[in-house]
Parts: structure tokens; sequence; C-alpha cells
């Protein structure tokens, strides 16, 4: 459906067209296509109704299914990006592949002598000539209008960032997955954790795009319950629908398997970490394949240091290669289509031109009331001095990714929870809590609790004693009552505190103040 909408928008504008959409009998995954086609306000035919009629032009997003018995000219067009892994014949097993075909790919619909196949690139006319070569005659490339409408999306970047809420000098990794047991959900699925527990929750954010059919096979109750911890601790979990084009374009970094998103990254130009590659499910031919060939490998070390050499080492120029072995006519794909269109319904194309436009923003799986606004965190707090000068370092990750009973926590380690965290035990033990007005229960007998309002943050510290702080307005009140509880809770007064003061999170530094507060 989503390959359909971004199709169909070469059909606007036209009112001698009416445009109907109806599904095919026997779909592997029929969970959640009725909702989605009923949010879409379309007008829909049963099966049964639009094998009755005589259309002037069928278009479907795939080939598979008795698409011959509709009586119309036939457009079938990818539902991913271009042709690239083998047929999967055990439709009733999402995963699995008739291992008995090795190498064969669905040769189109039986029965069409007028049906059209439009393809991403030119190397696909030669694996078509050498697979179904009967077909080869009714084949055109037109490119790929998802890919141009990700590339009408890149002036948007920054907003993007902005809607996932990801701060200045944040590097946002994107993490994706197809479907089956060979996917990166599949294979690792303690990635997202390890992802999450490892990379300071400052420098880093993470999203997570996950294939419709895991979604839709399993249940969306089911993958939010799954990744139930890892949403906990920041995770943002893109919907199925929308949205994970916008992430990618956001994104600094991808760290996928075989599925389309993977390759989109690559030829958009992000740096690319691979955790193994199923080579017997994907024709080594494709570009897919040459991206993973050309592929870093995540590996088992640290994570941290790994993502941040694949990004500071990768070429440019890599993702334009990419792009250009897997989509041709870039920019031009939905003008090309709907040329192919109107010659197969006999009619003249409408004036106005095509438009493709950028993508929405992302709007990530919103947040429970079981979860807190902002997730817990385990502080971990280093000072050095100079002359004259305090610069504290703060590294924070999230505290669901941490085993607080055998992790202890002191003055340069400690626990900071939101105004709005539910969960008794953490409030309980909590170091900091970050209360706002108006944002949760009072925070109680707490040793360090910091109140950010107008631009300012006021800490109660565990003498009892209230001091100000200030700093950019962009600066989390919660790194700043972090580095005034670690000087506090090693004895020493905020009298001692050097009149320069730095606060130091990964690659950015801000100096801040700080002064006893009245009342």
């Amino acid at each position: 459906m989503t390959r359909l909408l971004d199709v169909l928008a070469a059909l606007q504008n036209d009112s001698c067209l009416q445009i109907f959409l109806t599904t095919i009998p026997g779909t592997t995954i029929p969970e959640g296509v009725k909702e989605f086609i009923g949010d879409l306000a379309m007008k829909t035919v049963s099966w049964k109704a639009a094998t009755q009629y005589q259309f002037d032009l069928a278009v479907a997003a795939g080939s598979s299914g008795p698409l011959y018995e509709i009586d119309a000219p036939l457009i079938a067009i990818p539902h991913g990006a271009g042709y690239n892994k083998y047929l999967r014949r055990d439709a009733g097993t999402p995963g699995r592949r008739d291992a008995g075909t090795p190498g064969r790919r669905d040769a189109g619909t039986p029965g069409r002598r007028d049906a059209g196949t439009p393809v991403s690139h030119q190397e696909q006319l030669e694996q078509l000539a050498d697979q179904c070569p009967e077909a080869l005659p009714r084949a055109v490339v037109v490119g790929d209008p998802c890919f141009d409408r990700l590339l009408a999306s890149v002036p948007w970047r920054r907003h993007y960032r902005a809607a996932l809420g990801l701060g200045e000098g944040q590097r946002l990794v994107l993490a994706t997955s197809t479907w089956g047991p060979s996917s990166l959900l599949g294979r690792r699925p303690e990635l997202f954790a390890r992802l999450l527990g490892e990379l300071p929750v400052d420098e880093y954010a993470v999203a997570a795009v996950v294939h419709p059919n895991v979604w839709h096979h399993h249940g969306p109750w089911q993958l939010r319950a799954w990744l139930a911890d890892c949403r906990r601790a920041g995770l943002l979990l893109i919907p199925p629908r929308e949205g994970w084009r916008a992430a990618l374009v956001a994104a600094d970094v991808v760290i996928g398997d075989h599925g389309s998103v993977t390759l989109y990254g690559a030829a958009l130009g992000r740096p690319v970490l691979l955790d193994g590659f199923p080579w017997d499910e994907v024709d080594p031919r494709t570009a897919l394949a040459r991206m993973a060939r050309r592929a870093e490998v995540i590996g088992d070390g640290p994570l941290a240091g790994r993502i941040d050499s694949v990004i500071t080492g990768h070429d440019p120029k890599a993702g334009r290669r990419i792009a250009e072995e897997a989509f041709a006519f870039q920019g031009r794909s939905l003008e090309i289509l709907r040329a192919e269109m109107y010659r197969l319904m006999r009619l003249d194309q409408p004036s106005r031109r095509v438009r493709v436009t950028a993508v929405p923003p992302p709007v990530p799986e919103p947040r429970t009331w079981e979860d807190a606004e902002r997730p817990a965190l385990i502080a971990a707090v280093t000072i050095k001095e100079s002359a004259g000068r305090a610069e504290f370092v703060v590294e924070r990750v999230p505290a669901e990714m941490v085993d607080l009973r055998s992790v202890p926590l002191h003055g340069g380690r400690h626990l900071v929870v939101d105004g709005t965290e539910t969960d008794h035990r953490l409030r309980e033990i909590a170091d900091i809590v970050l209360h706002r007005a108006g944002s949760g229960p009072e925070p109680g007998d707490v040793p360090t609790v910091a109140e950010a309002s107008d631009g300012e943050c006021r800490v109660r510290l565990p003498d009892g004693g209230v001091v100000r702080l200030r700093a950019t307005p962009d600066v989390d009140c919660g790194l700043l009552a972090s580095a005034v509880h670690a000087w506090s809770a090693q004895g020493r007064t905020i009298a001692a505190l050097p009149p320069r003061l730095v606060l130091r999170v990964g690659r950015i530094e801000v100096p801040f103040s700080c002064d006893v507060a009245s009342g």
C-alpha cells in the first residue's frame, strides 16, 4: 500500500479517472491491510467484483496472486528497492524460502500478454532476460518513486531531526530489520538493547525501523512488548506505515540487513554496518549484493567506537555510486511511469507537471503512562581541575539497560529519574529527581532535587542548601544537576567551586555558572 500511494501520486489532478482499490485473496500476512485501507478513505471493491469489471489499467505492488483475473492492462511494480531476493515460495512461514528452487524468481503474472513490469535500473532487464525472457518486451526502466521522494526530502534533514528530538551534536543510529529468521531482528534481537546500553544518550539516539510484516504477523502489541525495555530506555520506534524514510534522511549511520531500507540508506550516502548477510537469499548480481560486499561489519567489539569509526571513515562518494547502480532516472521516475500509464490507457496526459514531494516528518510510537517522559539514567561524572577551572565530564546511559543490583552507585555515578517516572522502585533509590512544575508528584525526601524553569536549574543539595545553575537554554538541567551532585558528594562545598565551570558531554563543551539561591 505504501508503494501504491507513491505511484498513485502520478494520477492526481485528472477528473477523467476514477481509482478503485481491491486486495488480492490469499495474502501471506493480511493483518493490518483492512485498517490501512479504511484510513485512506479510498473507494474499494471486492476481489470478486474487481474480476467482473473491465478496467483501463491495473497497478499492483508486486506480482503474486491471481492478478491475471483482472481484465485490464497491468503494471506490476516492485514493492521494495528493485528485485534483489530469491522468491520465497513457502508463503505460510515468513522468512522461509523454497530450498528446491534456488535462484528462481517470480516470473510474472501468467496469462497477461499485456502486462508491464517497471524496473528501477537497466541491469534488471539483464536479469529478466536471463530468468524470464518472455517478459522482457513488456519491461520498462522507470527508476524508483520511493528513492526520488527520499532525495526530495534531504533538504528537510534538520526538520526531521528536530521532530525526533535530537540535540545539537547528537548522532542518530538507525537500526533496520526486514522480516524472517535471517533478518536483523530474527538473528540478533538483543542488538537493540546493546545499542541503547552502550551508546551515551547525550551523544547518540537510537531509532528502529521494523518491516510491516513483523508488526502485523506477530501483532503490534507483541512487537511493542518485545521492545518494551528498549522503548523505556529511549528507543525511537518508527511506525510501520510511514516515518521510516524521514528517519533514514535524519540518520547518521544505518545498522541493517538485506532489506530495502538498508539499500536506500546506503544510496542516500549513509554509512552502513551489517551484522551478517544471508548470501543464499540475495541474487549476487544485484546492487544490494554489491552494497553488502562493500559495507562494514559491526563485529562484537564496543559499539560506540565501531560506529564512530565508520562515520568518520565514510566516503560520501560511495552513496552516489550505489544510487547510480540501483536507481535510474533519479528524480524523474513518476514522470516516466505516468507516461507509461497513460499510454496503456490510451489517454493524453494532463498538462500539469508531476510533483515529487518530501516525505512528512517522522512521528515515533508515543510513550505510554507507564513510561516516564524521559528515561531514567545512570550518570557517570568525572571532575578535572586546573588553575581556576573545573571541567565536569558527564556520560549517561539508560538505567533500564543496567542491572542496578550489581552496579554500585556512588557520588560520581548516580541515578537520575524524571519527575514523571512511574516505577516506584526507581523513585525510591534515585539520587536526582528532575521535577518540573505540574509534571508529576512532589519528589519528596530526595538527596538532590533539580527544578527547571525559565532557562535555569535550581538544585537542592544533600546538605539542604539550594543553588542556581545557568547555561545556554538548550542544555539539559539534568546534566548540570549531575555535575554539582558529584561535586557535593565528594564532601566539597559550593563555595569551593573555582570561578570557571565547564560541562563536557561527548564532543560538546559549554560553560555554566553556579551560585547560592535564596529560598
